[in-house]
C-alpha cells in the first residue's frame, strides 16, 4: 500500500483553513471521492443518453479508469474482503480506489504497461506465472471485467485456489454463448459450483448488466 501520506488531501474529512487577515473561514469538506462515479455522474446530467454509449464519454472514461464503474458501497465491501490479489489489473484503478479506502491488494496484469494512465502500481504477471510463486493461502481473489471469451478468470480460479472470489462484470452462465461479455463457460459452471454469498449493484452504462458478485468455497 502507498504511504498514507500520500493520500492526506483526502482522508481528512473537513480542512479549515483561516485568513486572519481578511477575518474570514472557509471550511471545505473533502470526503474520500470516488472520481470515477464522480465523472460518471457528470455524463448522467449531460442533455443527451448518447454520452452514456461507446462512441459518446464511455469510450475516453473506460480508457481512462476501468470498465467497471465503482460505488461506495462496491469499494467498502471489498477493502473488508481484505487481503487481495487482482488478476487482470488494466490501469489499477480499482486498486487505487481500494488502496486509498483502506484496502489491502496486490495487483497483477499480463501487460500493465497498456494503459496510458496507471493510477496504482501493477507487476506484470498471469495466472500460469503466478501459480507457484509464494502466495499467501488467506486471500480474496479480485476478478474485475475478466476479458471476453478468455480463460484468463477460469485459470485465475483453478491455479491460483483462493477460497473467496469477488467478480465484477456481467453474469452469463448460460454455456456455449457465442459471445460471453466476461469468461468463459468453464468459467460460469466453475462459480456455479461455488456459494454465491453477496451481489452489489454498481453504477452501469448503457446496456450494460454489470455488478459486483461475492463467491465462496
Amino acid at each position: 500500500m502507498f504511504p498514507s501520506c500520500i493520500y492526506e488531501c483526502v482522508l481528512i474529512d473537513t480542512v479549515m483553513e483561516t485568513d486572519i487577515n481578511k477575518q474570514n473561514i472557509h471550511i471545505v469538506t473533502n470526503m474520500k471521492s470516488i472520481e470515477y462515479h464522480d465523472s460518471f455522474q457528470n455524463v448522467l446530467n449531460m442533455d443527451s443518453n448518447k454520452q452514456l454509449l461507446w462512441n459518446g464519454k464511455r469510450q475516453q472514461l473506460t480508457e481512462k479508469y476501468s470498465w467497471a464503474i465503482p460505488n461506495q458501497k462496491s469499494i467498502d465491501y471489498i477493502v473488508d474482503c481484505s487481503p487481495l490479489i487482482e488478476i487482470g489489473a488494466g490501469s489499477g484503478y480499482w486498486g487505487y480506489e481500494i488502496d486509498k479506502h483502506g484496502g489491502d491488494i496486490t495487483c497483477y496484469d499480463s501487460d500493465p504497461n497498456s494503459w496510458d494512465t496507471q493510477w496504482y502500481p501493477v507487476q506484470e504477471g498471469t495466472p500460469h506465472k503466478l501459480q507457484n510463486a509464494n502466495i499467501s493461502d488467506d486471500f480474496t481473489l479480485f476478478l474485475c471485467w475478466p476479458p471476453a471469451n478468455n480463460p484468463m478468470a477460469y485459470n485465475a480460479i483453478t491455479m491460483l485456489n483462493p477460497n473467496d472470489v469477488i467478480f465484477i462484470g456481467e453474469w452469463s452462465p448460460n454455456k456455449h454463448s457465442e459471445t460471453h461479455v466476461n469468461g468463459t463457460d468453464e468459467f460460469y459452471e466453475e462459480m456455479s459450483t461455488w456459494n454465491r454469498v453477496k451481489t452489489i449493484s454498481i453504477p452501469q452504462w448503457e446496456k450494460s448488466t454489470d455488478k459486483l458478485y461475492h463467491f465462496s468455497q
